[in-house]
């Protein structure tokens, strides 16, 4: 009986030990997994970030381009019903005369305006209204 005592605890402490290293290599498994989700988190975070960056770049760029819009759009000042009659020259002095009447003198140099038009260049025969016309101004700050 002592050897068969002797056999089982011998079969008890090799169970142990296979426990043991099942336990140990499940933990090992277990700390690579978590090591790997960790990765995986890092690298997704490492991604996520130059998205954020492109579409703040995007944004920043999509606002600058409304901006230069908005500048080319307001730096022309459109007058509509005037007679033909009027001269490129005498467009001018009609500017100014009715910049004076608006109070609109003390912010504009006159000597800024760059040009005076009437648009489209040909008269069509066939619209019986006066052309527009144009004038141009280089700084936004003049029209307003």
């Amino acid at each position: 009986m002592a050897e068969w005592g002797c056999k089982i605890e011998e079969k008890v402490k090799a169970m142990q030990s296979e426990i043991k290293e099942n336990i140990q290599g499940t933990n090992s498994k277990g700390k690579e997994t978590g090591n790997q989700i960790n990765d995986l988190e890092q690298k997704k975070e490492i991604n996520i970030q130059p998205e954020q960056n492109e579409e703040t770049r995007i944004q920043k760029k999509e606002e600058r381009l409304r901006n230069l819009q908005d500048n080319f759009k307001h730096s022309n000042i459109q007058i509509i019903g005037m007679p033909e009659e009027e001269e490129e020259q005498e467009i001018e002095n009609l500017f100014e005369k009715i910049m004076r009447r608006t109070s609109l003198a003390k912010e504009i140099d006159f000597q800024e305006v760059q040009e005076a038009q009437r648009v489209p260049k040909k008269l069509d025969p066939r619209k019986h209204t006066p052309r527009y016309i144009i004038i141009a101004l280089p700084k936004i700050k003049i029209k307003e």
